[in-house]
């Protein structure tokens, strides 16, 4: 949709200014430019400049025998110039400074459910003016076009919703007779037989879409749109199979396949986390140009931590890992810049074939600048298990594998046993309710790097027996590609981290419980 509504906007209104926006600059770089562009060049056959031809530029001044914008930018930075001379900027809502002073005709915003409507209102609804005597006629002057996927859980999207009541139906119908009208009119051009006929319908489409434009400047046009659409393509036994539970979750379903809205589900084992607890994170994006300079759309396999703003340098870093059949590593920081916080800043995870020496490969090289190297591991009991042929246990060889690059690994889980699920549920409601902040920190997280972790904190059910509750783990015996997004996996490292850093704060006899040793077995 956005790159359709982009191509209409740089076509419609030549030498105008237009945007793509998204909640981070990081996600329109790695998340929609390159499915743009993809959309630009297979249906409507754009090519990017090759230093001879081409239909548009990025990132740097296009030949001098091309259009001029009707602004000129000051720098070519973060803009893409096309042969239409209409540029269009690269902007983000935590990057507001590309977007200063720019006067626009139109931007499209993309994952709208990540962007703070506050944000929205005041970054860039002031910025799209000017230029009314050349463009005003084009009914996407001024306007907008906002997109966003249906998330599998409740988000704070609800301004989303709520534009909903600004559509007019009545509007909408007159614009879809007034298409109507034009596109039988130009089905009659083409069957015309004379020339004095085909100017007589030119004549007449020109009025139509006069008409029709002057509705659709002012109109909101609100639409859900689900896989049903594509019913007669897909066919109905298409959707009976991926209803089945034993292929989706029942949520899944919903969301993905019917785009059903996520009602609010009480029985969740973190169900006192709330959107207050999850962060955008800041960027150094001085480190993150150069990337983008030098490999473009492929500058996210690159990144590393000196991207981000949120890490304290001077502090040490602490894990929670998952030795499961998906091996998982939650990654964060204790009272970070002095801050009586405890900040999940990353997630990590393998799958099979690849294990846990890869993930250490990762951790390592995303993590090779950061000053501190020192690291706090917290696991479940079956970090204690020995390996096959090994005198090393799970959790001793993977910390090895950190060490042999200069990290300071403190293991911190020898001898644990199981850690009782109602304990947990206990310790992490107190946490999140932040009703008791001399005894606990308050709980933040990366939504921007724990993707996988925000779905599987929100998605995991909870299970009541008698007074006490438990994780309901079921999801984990999915498909192996779909535990990431899906399952409980990712959030037990996160519970070992948290659980491993905080326990000592509740009932003394259960944590006691949680750590009778266990015996180390080959697996």
């Amino acid at each position: 949709m956005q790159a359709k509504r982009s191509y209409d906007a740089i076509t419609s209104m030549p030498g105008a200014s237009i945007a793509a926006i998204g909640p981070s600059y990081v996600n329109i770089m790695e998340r929609t430019l390159p499915p743009m562009e993809q959309f630009w060049q297979q249906f409507f056959g754009w090519r990017e400049w090759d230093g001879e031809t081409g239909d548009y530029i990025k990132f740097r001044k296009p030949p001098d025998h091309w259009p001029q914008p009707s602004t000129p930018p000051s720098s070519y930075k973060h803009a893409i110039s096309t042969r239409w001379g209409t540029i269009m900027y690269l902007g983000s809502l935590d990057r507001p400074g590309i977007l200063n002073s720019l006067s626009l005709q139109y931007y499209g915003l993309d994952e709208g459910r990540f962007a703070d409507y506050e944000r929205v209102t005041k970054d860039l609804t002031p910025a799209v003016r000017g230029d009314l005597l050349k463009f005003g006629n084009c009914p996407l002057y001024r306007g907008r076009t906002i997109t966003s996927d249906l998330p599998y859980i409740e988000d704070n999207a609800e301004w989303m919703y709520e534009l909903q009541s600004k559509m007019n139906p009545k509007d909408v119908m007159m614009i879809l007779q007034f298409q109507d009208k034009i596109d039988k009119r130009r089905m009659q051009w083409l069957e015309a037989k004379t020339k004095q006929r085909r100017l007589s319908l030119e004549k007449k489409i020109a009025e139509l879409e006069y008409m029709a434009n002057r509705v659709r400047k002012k109109t909101t046009y609100f639409s859900m749109a689900s896989n049903l659409v594509n019913r007669h393509v897909l066919g109905l036994d298409y959707f009976r199979e991926n209803a089945d539970p034993r292929v989706n979750p029942k949520h899944v379903f919903r969301t993905s396949y019917l785009s059903i809205r996520p009602r609010s589900v009480e029985s969740m084992f973190y169900g006192k986390m709330g959107a207050r607890h999850w962060y955008i994170g800041e960027f150094n994006y001085s480190a993150l140009d150069s990337l983008y300079e030098t490999y473009g759309s492929r500058a996210n396999l690159f990144r590393t931590c000196t991207s981000d703003m949120d890490i304290d340098t001077s502090a040490g870093l602490v894990a929670g890992m998952d030795f499961g059949n998906m091996v998982s590593l939650s990654i964060g920081q204790k009272n970070p810049f002095g801050r009586k916080e405890f900040r999940t800043v990353n997630f990590m995870y393998a799958l099979v074939p690849d294990d846990m020496d890869n993930v250490a490969d990762k951790f390592c090289r995303y993590y090779e600048a950061h000053p501190t190297k020192k690291l706090r591991l917290h696991y479940d009991r079956t970090g204690n298990t020995k390996l096959e042929n090994s005198k090393q246990t799970k959790a001793e060889h993977f910390a090895s594998r950190l060490r042999a690059k200069g990290w300071n690994v403190s293991l911190m889980s020898v001898g644990m046993g199981i850690i009782p699920h109602p304990l947990k549920h206990l310790l992490f409601s107190r946490m999140f309710a932040e009703e008791e902040l001399e005894r606990f920190p308050i709980l933040r997280m990366n939504k921007q790097n724990c993707k996988e972790l925000y779905a599987s904190l929100n998605l995991a059910p909870a299970i009541p027996k008698g007074d006490d509750i438990f994780k309901d783990k079921r999801s984990e015996k999915l498909a192996i590609h779909r535990l990431p997004m899906e399952s409980t996996n990712p959030s037990d490292s996160w519970d070992y981290m948290i659980w491993g850093e905080y326990h000592h704060h509740i009932d003394k006899r259960g944590v006691q419980q949680a750590w009778k040793p266990t015996t180390s077995k080959k697996k």
